[in-house]
């Protein structure tokens, strides 16, 4: 009798919220919602072979390997997040060795560059990166330093030449930076390195809303467009 009552008690309270409680069950948490994907490389290039060309101008002066770092934060995201296949992504090391066998290719600068490049690897596109500002310093009578990278970033279809993502035809602006780190010189370009190829390819896939906006982002207007 006692369980008969309170299965009727729990139906009158289900019933008489009305749409309450199923609208409550599907309501999105902040943990669940995802900003959607700009270009989606697993559904729209799915099976494309890509290259990963960055770009360090010989002006900016610095200790270490961006391209190779980048190249490889990079092609881990993509293989990580965007659900490319290893297969499918160019590794440095094997650019670097096709590069270096063939001078006749434009080198270098210029989305012309790497598009040639992409092609003749038989690349299907090409994430094209124009570094532009770097900085890595020490603070001084610590030893803490500080950070910052920026570049701009663009794919390209290596059959056409045709920027397929962003919209602009500027590419994206990429900015990352931190002010403290107390982990030595290494640590701290991985650091750089990490972020920036994270706020490259967040906007390849579905990216978790609350994984979107990481610490050392500094692109503004990424931060703006979140909180709309």
């Amino acid at each position: 009798m006692k369980r008969l009552i309170t299965i009727s008690t729990l139906a009158v309270m289900f019933f008489s919220s009305g749409c309450v409680i199923p609208a409550l069950l599907g309501t999105e948490t902040r943990q669940e919602r995802k900003v959607n994907a700009e270009y989606n490389l697993y559904k729209q290039a799915k099976n494309k072979k890509i290259l990963v060309y960055v770009e360090q101008p010989a002006w900016l002066v610095s200790e270490a390997n961006l391209r190779q770092s980048l190249t490889g934060a990079i092609n881990k995201f993509l293989d990580k997040k965007a659900g490319v296949s290893p297969k499918k992504l160019i590794e440095y090391n094997t650019f670097i060795e096709f590069e270096e066998k063939h001078k006749e290719f434009p080198g270098g600068y210029g989305e012309l560059a790497s598009v040639s490049i992409a092609k003749a690897m038989k690349a299907d596109l090409v994430l094209h990166i124009a570094i532009q500002e770097h900085h890595f310093s020490k603070i001084a009578n610590s030893a803490l330093s500080k950070g910052f990278l920026a570049g701009r970033c663009a794919i390209f279809d290596s059959h056409t030449s045709k920027m397929l993502w962003p919209a602009s035809r500027d590419g994206r602006l990429v900015r990352v930076g931190f002010d403290i780190d107390e982990n030595g010189f290494d640590a701290g370009i991985k650091r750089l390195t990490t972020a920036f190829a994270h706020c490259t390819t967040r906007y390849f896939y579905n990216c978790e809303y609350n994984k979107f906006k990481i610490f050392d982002d500094r692109s503004v207007e990424e931060l703006e467009k979140l909180n709309d």
